[in-house]
Protein backbone atom coordinates (compact mmCIF):
# COMPACT_ATOMS: atom_id res chain seq x y z
CA UNK A 1 0.00 0.00 0.00
CA UNK A 2 2.78 2.44 0.82
CA UNK A 3 4.24 2.02 -2.66
CA UNK A 4 0.94 3.02 -4.27
CA UNK A 5 0.58 6.07 -2.03
CA UNK A 6 4.11 7.28 -2.82
CA UNK A 7 3.64 6.65 -6.54
CA UNK A 8 0.48 8.78 -6.55
CA UNK A 9 2.05 11.60 -4.53
CA UNK A 10 5.02 11.74 -6.91
CA UNK A 11 2.63 12.84 -9.68
CA UNK A 12 2.67 16.30 -8.08
CA UNK A 13 6.20 17.66 -8.44
CA UNK A 14 5.53 20.28 -5.75
CA UNK A 15 5.13 17.55 -3.12
CA UNK A 16 8.37 16.65 -1.38
CA UNK A 17 8.36 13.08 -0.13
CA UNK A 18 10.68 12.07 2.70
CA UNK A 19 10.79 8.38 3.53
CA UNK A 20 11.59 6.65 6.79
CA UNK A 21 12.03 2.88 6.94
CA UNK A 22 14.12 0.46 8.99
CA UNK A 23 15.08 -1.44 5.82
CA UNK A 24 17.57 -0.45 3.13
CA UNK A 25 15.38 -1.77 0.35
CA UNK A 26 11.64 -1.56 1.10
CA UNK A 27 9.10 -2.33 -1.65
CA UNK A 28 9.12 1.28 -2.96
CA UNK A 29 12.88 1.05 -3.60
CA UNK A 30 12.71 -2.43 -5.09
CA UNK A 31 9.89 -1.35 -7.42
CA UNK A 32 11.72 1.81 -8.50
CA UNK A 33 9.19 4.28 -7.07
CA UNK A 34 11.91 5.91 -4.95
CA UNK A 35 15.70 5.70 -5.26
CA UNK A 36 16.48 5.26 -1.59
CA UNK A 37 15.17 5.58 1.94
CA UNK A 38 15.91 9.05 3.32
CA UNK A 39 15.99 8.01 6.98
CA UNK A 40 16.83 4.46 7.93
CA UNK A 41 15.62 4.24 11.51
CA UNK A 42 13.97 1.64 13.71
CA UNK A 43 10.21 1.65 14.22
CA UNK A 44 10.62 3.36 17.56
CA UNK A 45 8.43 6.29 18.57
CA UNK A 46 11.39 8.34 19.87
CA UNK A 47 13.38 7.95 16.64
CA UNK A 48 10.37 8.64 14.43
CA UNK A 49 9.51 11.80 16.37
CA UNK A 50 13.14 12.98 16.02
CA UNK A 51 12.86 12.68 12.24
CA UNK A 52 9.51 14.48 12.20
CA UNK A 53 10.95 17.35 14.26
CA UNK A 54 14.01 17.56 11.96
CA UNK A 55 12.04 17.43 8.71
CA UNK A 56 9.06 19.55 9.91
CA UNK A 57 6.57 18.05 7.44
CA UNK A 58 3.10 19.37 6.72
CA UNK A 59 1.67 15.86 6.87
CA UNK A 60 2.76 12.39 7.99
CA UNK A 61 1.33 9.33 6.25
CA UNK A 62 1.86 6.04 8.04
CA UNK A 63 1.97 3.10 5.70
CA UNK A 64 3.67 0.58 7.95
CA UNK A 65 1.52 -2.48 7.80
CA UNK A 66 2.50 -6.09 8.26
CA UNK A 67 2.28 -6.48 4.47
CA UNK A 68 4.52 -3.44 3.88
CA UNK A 69 7.06 -4.91 6.26
CA UNK A 70 6.93 -8.30 4.56
CA UNK A 71 5.88 -10.01 7.76
CA UNK A 72 2.26 -10.87 7.23
CA UNK A 73 1.02 -13.42 9.69
CA UNK A 74 3.38 -12.37 12.49
CA UNK A 75 1.47 -12.67 15.73
CA UNK A 76 0.95 -9.32 17.45
CA UNK A 77 2.49 -7.18 14.71
CA UNK A 78 -0.77 -5.45 13.80
CA UNK A 79 -1.37 -4.63 17.47
CA UNK A 80 2.15 -3.18 17.72
CA UNK A 81 1.66 -1.08 14.58
CA UNK A 82 -1.71 0.24 15.77
CA UNK A 83 -0.17 1.24 19.11
CA UNK A 84 2.75 2.90 17.31
CA UNK A 85 0.36 4.86 15.09
CA UNK A 86 -1.72 6.04 18.05
CA UNK A 87 1.36 7.05 20.04
CA UNK A 88 2.72 8.99 17.07
CA UNK A 89 -0.59 10.77 16.50
CA UNK A 90 -0.51 11.93 20.13
CA UNK A 91 3.18 12.90 20.11
CA UNK A 92 3.53 15.34 17.21
CA UNK A 93 1.88 18.60 16.20
CA UNK A 94 1.35 17.74 12.54
CA UNK A 95 -1.48 15.69 11.06
CA UNK A 96 -0.74 11.96 11.16
CA UNK A 97 -2.85 9.72 8.95
CA UNK A 98 -2.59 5.96 8.91
CA UNK A 99 -3.18 4.73 5.37
CA UNK A 100 -5.84 2.02 5.22
CA UNK A 101 -4.41 -1.47 5.11
CA UNK A 102 -7.41 -3.01 3.42
CA UNK A 103 -6.20 -2.12 -0.07
CA UNK A 104 -3.57 -4.19 -1.87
Amino acid sequence: MGVRVVAQLRKNTRVEIVTLDPRDSPPAVREGVIERVDYKTPLDIVEIVKVIVEVAPDLVLLTTSAADMGTTGSSGLDIFLDALNQELEASVRVPVIAVARSFT
